[in-house]
């Protein structure tokens, strides 16, 4: 009779166990996706600024870590690596790219609407901090095959559809 006893509490205690692991699962902390959007959106402007002032390679984790006032394991959270950041900051250079080619078809006077998209990437293109970032990007996807690529595949995106986009003009 003890045996069975002890055997029936040991079960029992590890099925509440099993049940309270599994209630501490179910109550884990929640992201802020907002939050968590605008930090990554922070990390890639400072990451910007130090990389068209110091160079990609001459600029560390450390350095990101020092210049953002967060640890390490807390910028890993949001990027696991600098070519993570630079994969966004492409993504970033290509989103705005693509808003400036993207529904000027539409536009009511399409070459004026061409004009003056073309002036906003020439202001833009004029910033000395766009300007030394954009060969640093260029610099880093000659050297690595896997920047390299997502270079490419942004551009190729932006001149495809610039095209499309002149194709379909009035």
């Amino acid at each position: 009779m003890v045996r069975i006893t002890r055997a029936i509490i040991r079960t029992f205690f590890r099925l509440q166990g099993a049940w309270l692991v599994g209630q501490r699962l179910s109550m884990a902390r929640t992201r802020d996706e907002a939050a968590h959007t605008a930090r990554r959106a922070e990390i890639r402007m400072v990451a910007a600024e130090l990389f068209a002032a110091r160079g990609f390679h001459q600029t560390g984790m450390a350095a990101l870590c020092e210049a953002l006032s967060m640890s390490p394991g807390a910028l890993y959270r949001y990027y696991p690596s600098k070519v993570a950041i630079i994969r966004d900051l492409v993504a970033d250079d290509r989103a705005d790219a693509m808003a400036l080619v993207t529904g000027l078809d539409a536009a009511p006077d399409f070459f004026e609407a061409l004009v003056a998209r073309v002036d906003e990437a020439r202001r833009a293109v004029a910033d000395p901090g766009y300007g030394r970032l954009a060969l640093e990007l260029a610099a880093e996807a000659s050297r690595d095959p896997e920047v390299g690529r997502i270079v490419a595949a942004a551009e190729s995106a932006v001149a495809d559809q610039l095209a499309a986009t002149l194709r379909a003009a009035p």
